[in-house]
């Protein structure tokens, strides 16, 4: 039925047009010099005035089906960082013929942006019976594949088959937050020579950035896999970004419940005190190696997601410059679970920075 109904019969109708051109009629009245020269001054007939005779043959009429190539359908969630877009983009065989498609290309273009506020697609025009205002935003929007994701162009979709892939959409300005609708498009040809181009809009946001230099950072979480289990490591990504323009060095730490923590005995503070280790210019840190450690759970232990990395030296950062690093746990039981808190020591200034988020993840059972 689908298929179907993305088609659409038509009838084409094909009619020659056979013309051929007369000869003059010479024998009007006029000076002889000029009449051979096909110039004269007597009065030519209305009828012998045209020189050609058109005659209509018998039309030919063709059946055609009209339909589209492939369909493509998105749909768009927020990422796990303000101003972070994904984009699910499936591209499927229409079904209604049964030649070969292969993908050429697949691109955003966000620099033919129309903005929305409040579920309504802004219009605007610049006069009357103008165009919808279009607003060019490439300069603050960096697109790609996520990881694991980027297909492997030419990608061939045969009849009856769909390949989906996922783009990632970072966007920041300096105003507010705001919601746009940019064009998708997938470029493909049909067969070995037809060439079609598919497209459809997508919603994204930007997120607002810092206008000027501040004493604050920007953390992003990602989870670097799409499936959790208990027992089993999982690793979250991050990226800090220094906001201000003085050089910051880093270290990374696990936010604890500091009234829980020094409501507790000595004996449970050295417990939960980060051993800090290094191995291979890799440095980390990790709970529960003090040897006044007997195994009885604490209170203020992570009973839900273990941190195998208490603490992590990121270094120095210069100013409006990112590091990367990875974090890595062992969910404990099934569910929903919280990714704890983080802080940041700056060990130039002695200064704490609390970064708070919402990440969590969703741990199923053991694989048997």
């Amino acid at each position: 039925t689908d298929a179907l109904d993305a088609s659409a019969i038509c009838r084409l109708e094909i009619s020659a047009l056979l013309v051929t051109k007369k000869k003059r009629n010479l024998e009007s009245k006029g000076i002889p010099g000029l009449v051979a020269m096909e110039i004269t001054g007597g009065v030519i007939p209305y009828a012998e005035q045209s020189s050609m005779s058109q005659a209509r043959l018998s039309p030919v009429f063709l059946n055609l089906r009209i339909t589209e190539a492939l369909s493509i359908s998105v749909r768009a969630v927020p990422g796990s960082s303000s101003g972070s877009t994904l984009v699910s983009l499936t591209m499927a065989h229409s079904n209604t013929h049964n030649e070969n498609i292969t993908v050429k290309n697949i691109a955003l273009h966000p620099g033919h942006s129309r903005y929305e506020t409040d579920g309504i697609i802004h219009k605007d025009q610049s006069m009357p019976g103008g165009q919808n205002l279009v607003r060019d935003m490439s300069k603050y929007v960096k697109w790609g594949f996520a990881p694991r994701t980027e297909p492997k162009l030419p990608l061939v979709i045969k009849p009856r088959e769909s390949f989906s892939t996922v783009v990632s959409i970072d966007a920041g300005e300096d105003l507010k937050s705001r919601s746009f609708f940019s064009p998708v498009s997938v470029t493909a040809v049909v067969g070995d020579s037809c060439a079609v181009v598919e497209n459809t809009d997508v919603r994204w946001t930007t997120g607002q950035i810092a206008v000027e230099p501040a004493d604050a950072f920007r953390v992003d979480l990602s989870l670097t896999q799409s499936s959790c289990y208990v027992g089993a490591p999982l690793v979250v990504s991050l990226r800090v970004l220094n906001l201000s323009t003085e050089t910051r060095d880093l270290m990374l730490l696990m936010a604890k419940d500091e009234e829980k923590i020094s409501s507790m005995s000595p004996k449970v503070g050295s417990v939960n005190t980060a051993v800090v280790s290094e191995v291979n210019g890799y440095t980390f840190g990790v709970w529960g190696l003090s040897e006044d450690d007997d195994g009885t759970a604490r209170h203020n232990r992570d009973h839900e997601l273990l941190a195998v990395d208490a603490a992590l030296l990121l270094g120095e950062v210069k100013g409006q410059h990112s590091v990367d690093a990875e974090l890595r746990f062992v969910p404990l039981r099934e569910g929903t679970l919280d990714v704890p808190n983080l802080k940041l020591y700056d060990k130039i200034e002695g200064k704490w920075y609390n970064c708070m988020h919402m990440l969590k993840l969703v741990a199923a059972a053991k694989k048997e």
